[in-house]
This record gives structure tokens, C-alpha cells and sequence, in this order.
């Protein structure tokens, strides 16, 4: 991580990714407080992006996006969206036996 006072939320989330020992996560912190939160992930070899802002919540990008796209699915709870991220991870796994 490259932030020393991460938001409750963002810590929650990797919290919830805790269970994945292969998970890598960096955060990367917007230059104004309001801003946009970006979390890299890397489990296994998946490769992901998630955008956090407080008003918002948590931006899962799921498919590759061109520069300047936007999150495909949005949670409003940590524990929902790093749910939903191992799901994913798990399918990726799956997907990458068959190749």
C-alpha cells in the first residue's frame, strides 16, 4: 500500500481479499480528498483495477476498458465488492486451466 491513512472503507475492502494469500494490492491516493481512490490488484496472475470514491463506492472494472472508460459494476460495501472480486479471481483461475 502507498497511502499511510487509508479510508475505513478501502481497508475494509482489502480486509475482505485477506482471505486470498495470493492477492498483491496497492493503492494509489487521489491528490484531493474528494478524489478518486485507485486500488491495483493482482491475484494469481488477474490483473484488475478498482476505483473508489466516498460518494460513490467501489468501481470494479471486469473487462478491459480503453483510457478514460468507467467501472463496469458498482458496490456500495467493501465486503461486497472484495466478494465479488475473489469471484471473480476464482473464475479467472477456472479459465486459465482451459488455456
Amino acid at each position: 500500500m502507498t497511502h499511510p491513512a487509508l479510508p475505513k472503507d478501502i481497508v475494509e475492502f482489502i480486509d475482505a481479499l485477506r482471505s486470498e494469500a495470493a492477492a498483491a494490492v496497492e493503492v494509489d491516493a487521489p491528490s484531493k480528498p474528494e478524489g478518486e481512490w485507485w486500488i491495483d490488484l493482482e491475484i494469481d496472475g488477474m490483473h484488475s483495477n478498482v476505483l473508489w470514491q466516498k460518494s460513490l463506492g467501489f468501481g470494479l472494472y471486469v473487462r478491459e476498458n480503453g483510457f478514460g472508460g468507467r467501472p463496469q459494476e458498482i458496490y456500495r460495501k467493501a465486503a461486497e465488492a472484495g466478494a465479488r472480486v475473489l469471484q471473480l479471481a476464482a473464475q479467472w483461475r477456472k479459465d486459465a486451466k482451459f488455456h
